[in-house]
């Protein structure tokens, strides 16, 4: 038996003085991770962004800094089982995010486009196959190598595989087959999926 694990998100909202009406908000749950305490350690626990249980029971999750109290939730976990349904995964090359002003002036907004690069353009070149997994209680928790996750490229000759990363050799397209296997007493598969790699080398 083994129970879910969820990453999460704190988002921080910052008030200008009263001269400037705009307000905004910020993503801060990397920098407030590693002052995260749980109330019940064998119910809960926290590794970098992820509240993974433990046991069944209740647990809080609080944020103290500097001997203030800037905010909690609340976690049950429960014995209620739920099924791996499939495999979601992509190869991701890189993330490139567009152009900014320059200088940004203080209590300004900008936007920016995020541009995801999944093909692989350069020999050798290398991208991560990101997964998660659908539950049967129609949520989707993320995983990784170290959950017992494998990856097995065709055998084409289009990619090679390095853990969870995948190696541009020449072009084409290959779906590389990613299985999660676990269980207590014996290692079974639980779920698979594919993750759609395309290479598409420049002429010689």
């Amino acid at each position: 038996q083994r129970y879910q694990q969820v990453t999460l998100h704190a988002t921080e909202t910052y008030a200008y003085p009263s001269s400037y009406p705009a307000s905004f908000s910020a993503i801060v749950t990397n920098l407030i991770a590693p002052a995260l305490t749980v109330s019940n350690p064998n119910v809960l626990t926290i590794s970098s962004v992820f509240a993974k249980g433990l046991r069944t029971g209740f647990a809080t999750v609080s944020l103290n800094v500097y001997n203030n109290h800037w905010g909690s939730i609340d976690f049950e976990v429960t014995n209620t089982a739920v099924q791996p349904v499939s495999i979601i995964a992509a190869g991701l090359q890189a993330l490139v995010f567009g152009s900014l002003t320059n200088p940004i002036e203080q209590v300004s907004s900008h936007r920016t486009v995020i541009q995801v690069r999944r093909d692989l353009t350069i020999e050798q070149q290398r991208a991560a196959i990101v997964t998660g997994v659908y539950l049967s209680d129609d949520t989707i928790m993320e995983l990784f190598e170290a959950d017992g996750l494998e990856y097995h490229p065709s055998g084409n000759g289009i990619v090679g595989s390095s853990g969870s990363e995948v190696i541009a050799i020449t072009s084409g397209v290959d779906d590389v087959l990613v299985t999660w296997n676990g269980g207590a007493c014996n290692n079974i598969q639980l779920a698979s999926g594919t993750a759609r790699i395309v290479v598409n080398l420049p002429a010689p």
